[in-house]
């Protein structure tokens, strides 16, 4: 008897207290979720909004990166909706900027590449232009030596031909302290090739030019 007093008791406590309880739906997950993919909707548009501007935040970065994931949360794996014509003039929208910025990109390299070549050709014109400055003082030079040179006879007293001797040093003493980079050897060569005879004679005459030459030859290095 006791044990059925206790079987009964125990019945009633886990009956509940209103037969339609079991009923009753008590989950709120459907409205939990339309809120949700209703938050992720505004997310997206403001998202939207924000790739429109020219200069983004930190914080607006950011929450452009998480467009994906909030477009998983609006539209659903087994939902797969039609698309709407906004959002297919939205995608082709998407397709051109990308295409634009693609473009855009491949133009500033091209233009960087160009602006690279016309600096080296600008360089390299500015090169061309110093050598020739360099040549026509060194044909200044040449040209008031010889003008030097046929006002003095070979006839002259070993004098004239010291200061003759002295005018070719000095230049060939130039030459060496303004071309560091090269060597005394071949200074002294390209000023034999100047005073050669063969490019000299037809202006100052076989002689004087032969006598240049000796004089030049003087200069050479011993280690040549």
């Amino acid at each position: 008897m006791a044990n059925f007093a206790s079987y009964s008791s125990s019945k009633q406590m886990s009956t509940p207290r209103n037969p339609y309880e079991l009923l009753i739906d008590n989950n709120n997950e459907p409205k939990e979720t339309d809120s949700i993919q209703r938050k992720a909707r505004k997310k997206l548009r403001e998202i939207e909004h924000l790739k429109k501007k020219k200069i983004k935040t930190l914080d607006e970065e950011l929450k452009i990166k998480q467009e994906s994931e909030w477009k998983m949360i609006a539209t659903p794996v087994d939902a797969s909706p039609s698309e709407t014509d906004e959002e297919r003039f939205l995608r082709k929208e998407k397709q051109f900027e990308r295409k634009k910025q693609e473009y855009e990109r491949k133009l500033k390299a091209k233009e960087k590449q160009i602006h690279s070549l016309y600096k080296q050709n600008q360089f390299k014109d500015e090169e061309i232009q110093l050598q020739e400055r360099k040549i026509q003082e060194q044909n200044k030079q040449f040209q008031a030596l010889l003008n030097e040179f046929q006002k003095i006879s070979l006839s002259q007293t070993s004098c004239s031909d010291s200061i003759i001797e002295t005018i070719i040093k000095k230049e060939f003493d130039d030459n060496c302290k303004s071309c560091p980079q090269q060597s005394r050897d071949t200074i002294w060569r390209k000023l034999m090739n100047k005073y050669h005879p063969d490019k000299i004679s037809k202006h100052v005459g076989s002689e004087i030019a032969n006598e240049l030459c000796k004089i030049a030859i003087k200069f050479k290095p011993l280690s040549s």
